[in-house]
Parts: C-alpha cells; sequence; structure tokens
C-alpha cells in the first residue's frame, strides 16, 4: 500500500511542475506588457553665418605710428662778432622764411672799415708788384743790349732779372687780395640769412645782444616733414623695396591721420629711406616716410611737427587670393567649411592676416562657404543651419554685398583710404 502511494507522487509531481511551467511560459508570451516607441527627434543644429569665398586681388596695408619730425633741424650760429643792430619780421618764434631770406643784421662798420683798409693794401701791392715787373723788364733789355757786344753771352742770371723781387712782390699782391676776400667775406657774414626753407623754431638773439663768432642765434627747421614708422621685421617680404626706392615714380605708398586732423582727414607720404638694422629687442625695422607737402587735405591745421599720426604703409599686392573675417580662421590656421549643412574642419595656408581680415591662398577654392561665427567645443559633422548674415541684409538694402564688405575692413580710418 506504501509502495503504490510513492509510486503515484513520483508521477504527479514532474507532471504539475511542467504544467506550471508551462502555464508561466504561455502567459510572459501571451500577456507581456506592450512597448511604445517614442518618436524620433530630429538633429539639432547650430546657427551660424557664412561667407562665400572669391579669388581676388588684395592689397597688403601695414599699421604703425610714429611722430612727425623735421627732415632738417640746425642751429644758427654767428661766425663773426658785433652787436645786433636789426631783426627781419621772419626771425621770430614760427616764422616762416625762403632759403636767402635776411634774418638779422650785425654792427657792419668795423667790417667795412676793414674792407676799406684790405682794399688799400690790395692797391698798394699792385702798384709794388708792376715797379718789380717794370725792373725786370729793364734790367732784361739792358742784359741783351751788354749781350750784344760780347760773344758767347749766356742767359741772363734770376738776380740780374730781379726774379726773387719779383716773386716776393706778386706773393705780396695774393696776399693782399687773400685779406680783401677775407674782409668782404665778413662783412657779408655781418648778414645773416636762412641756409633753407623753414621755420624758426626758437629763437635766441635780438636786438642790442652782443654776438661771438659760434654764438648761437637761433634754431631752425625745414618745411620737409619726415616720420619714423616702426614695423615688424617679418613683415619685409611683404614690402616691395624696388617700388619703396623708385623716388622717380611719385608714388604715394604711406597714408597718414592725425587725431588733430579734421575726421576722415588724411595726409600722403612716401617712403624714402629705411634703418639698415633690426632692433635688438623689438624685432623692428624703422621706415622712413617723408610728407609730401602737395597734398594737404582738407585740415584747418597742417601737420607739425611733433604731431602723433597713424599710418597706413602699402605692402605687395597680393593675386588671387581668399579674404575673410579674422573671425573665420580657428586654431591659427584653420577654417569651418559648411559642406551640405554641416562643419568641415579645413586646413588653410595664411599668407597674410591683420586685426579684421585673414587672406589665404591654399585650403579652400572659389565658391566655398565658410562660417564666421565663433564656435565652442564642435566637431566635424556637426549639423548647422545657415543663417542670414548682417553683410547679406545691407545687401538686400542696395549696400554692399557680403564679400565686398569683408575687403573694406582696416584697422584705422587711415586704412579705409585709397592710396
Amino acid at each position: 500500500m506504501v509502495s503504490k502511494s510513492t509510486n503515484l507522487q513520483k508521477i504527479i509531481l514532474p507532471v504539475l511542475v511542467l504544467s506550471l511551467t508551462a502555464m508561466i511560459i504561455y502567459g510572459l508570451k501571451n500577456f507581456k506588457p506592450e512597448v511604445k516607441r517614442r518618436a524620433q527627434l530630429p538633429e539639432p543644429a547650430l546657427q551660424v553665418e557664412t561667407v562665400v569665398t572669391e579669388l581676388r586681388d588684395y592689397q597688403t596695408l601695414f599699421p604703425s605710428r610714429g611722430l612727425i619730425r623735421p627732415k632738417i633741424e640746425s642751429t644758427l650760429a654767428a661766425e663773426v662778432s658785433g652787436t645786433v643792430v636789426a631783426v627781419s619780421e621772419h626771425f621770430r618764434k614760427g616764422a616762416r622764411f625762403k632759403e636767402g631770406d635776411w634774418l638779422l643784421t650785425i654792427d657792419p662798420r668795423d667790417y667795412q672799415a676793414e674792407v676799406k683798409l684790405a682794399q688799400a693794401n690790395l692797391n698798394q701791392a699792385k702798384l709794388a708788384q708792376e715797379e718789380e715787373q717794370a725792373k725786370s723788364n729793364q734790367a732784361l733789355r739792358d742784359w741783351k743790349r751788354l749781350a750784344g757786344t760780347l760773344q758767347n753771352a749766356s742767359e741772363p742770371p734770376d738776380l740780374v732779372l730781379r726774379k726773387p723781387q719779383l716773386a716776393a712782390a706778386e706773393a705780396e699782391l695774393e696776399s693782399a687780395q687773400a685779406q680783401l676776400d677775407k674782409a668782404k667775406l665778413n662783412l657779408e657774414r655781418t648778414q645773416i640769412r636762412a641756409p633753407f626753407d623753414g621755420f624758426v623754431l626758437e629763437q635766441s638773439a635780438d636786438l642790442g645782444h652782443y654776438l661771438s663768432p659760434g654764438n648761437s642765434v637761433a634754431e631752425l627747421a625745414g618745411n620737409v616733414l619726415e616720420v619714423s614708422l616702426p614695423i615688424s621685421a617679418s613683415w619685409r617680404s611683404m614690402l616691395d623695396w624696388a617700388a619703396l626706392q623708385d623716388q622717380s615714380s611719385g608714388a604715394r605708398n604711406v597714408a597718414l591721420s592725425s587725431e588733430h586732423g579734421q575726421p576722415g582727414t588724411v595726409w600722403s607720404a612716401r617712403i624714402v629711406r629705411y634703418s639698415g638694422t633690426v632692433d635688438d629687442q623689438s624685432r623692428q625695422i624703422q621706415l622712413i616716410a617723408e610728407v609730401l607737402p602737395d597734398v594737404g587735405s582738407i585740415s584747418q591745421w597742417p601737420l607739425l611737427p611733433g604731431d602723433y599720426v597713424t599710418a597706413s604703409i602699402q605692402g605687395k599686392v597680393l593675386s588671387d587670393v581668399i579674404i575673410l573675417p579674422r573671425q573665420a580662421l580657428i586654431d591659427g590656421s584653420y577654417v569651418w567649411k559648411v559642406v551640405e549643412q554641416r562643419l568641415d574642419k579645413q586646413a588653410v595656408d595664411v599668407v597674410w592676416r591683420d586685426q579684421q581680415v585673414v587672406v589665404v591662398r591654399d585650403g579652400v577654392i572659389s565658391g566655398d562657404e565658410i562660417n564666421i561665427t565663433p564656435l565652442g567645443n564642435v566637431i566635424t559633422g556637426t549639423k548647422v543651419e545657415v543663417i542670414p548674415s548682417d553683410q547679406d541684409r545691407d545687401g538686400e538694402d542696395g549696400s554692399v554685398d557680403q564679400n565686398e564688405a569683408v575687403t573694406e575692413v582696416r584697422t584705422s580710418d587711415a586704412q579705409k583710404v585709397a592710396l
């Protein structure tokens, strides 16, 4: 009896386990929770502004600053002594004069007397020389008459012909002439005249002043103005040295502006020379520009010595290059190119850059769309949405288009002027 119940349990228990397992599997399969799929979100896109590249020529301009100085500065000094007895209206601080204009007069009476005395000495020397010449001629005639009565007569000796006495008389004549020339020169020096076109910086003599030779009379400056303009020595390759040194062409390769002039006022200048060395500390070279007097602009005041000016210096013209805003450049030599609304990091060959623009030759081609919006940490392939730029909106109003606006960017008012 016991064995039958035990066998029955061995049969029923596995059947129950298998049945329960099948029921669980069936329930999980047919009564599992339904999964609801969310709608796929669109990929986010960054809003950026772009420019379309175009091959152009670009005039490089080097910014610089400097102080206006006269090309000629000199100290006018007295060459003879005496009291100042007359002063010209041109001999005042700030007064302008032409070369040869009379400035002041030193009392000439002593020097007039010296001229008369020297003239008298010259007359006496001429008379003495003429007398010696007459005696020499008479001695020669006497010798010839005597020689006619003698056979084998020789040439007369110098002492017979009074040649030493004649030479001494001629030397006295030359000395007297030199003394007269010197006396006339000293008399001429009592009239102090302007050595060049210019103006008086400082006046140090006036009526009644007693002057000795070498005493300063005034500090003078020439009308021609210059400015020393430092530029980086690394820019030398971008300068057209042949054009800068060609003075016959009349080139105006520098534009100057000053805060003292009217807004938009520009003076033209020309590079005339440059320093022969590179500064050890700043690694710069100095370009010396001469301000051209025939271009005075409409400013109420002309440029004056001591004026601080901003300069824009013409360099070489870069042909067939692409001009981009400075903000388009990333990491020094890359740009973000937009291709099918996605960013592509592109290496470029930068041939010129300043504070506003960057000029590239290789890496992008005409017609490429380049991002000009500052971006954070983005990667290649990031989706973007191009929005109209300020230049595009200006173009719709009939103003300059986007690319034209880029080429007109300069670092100062002076650089905006077409030289």
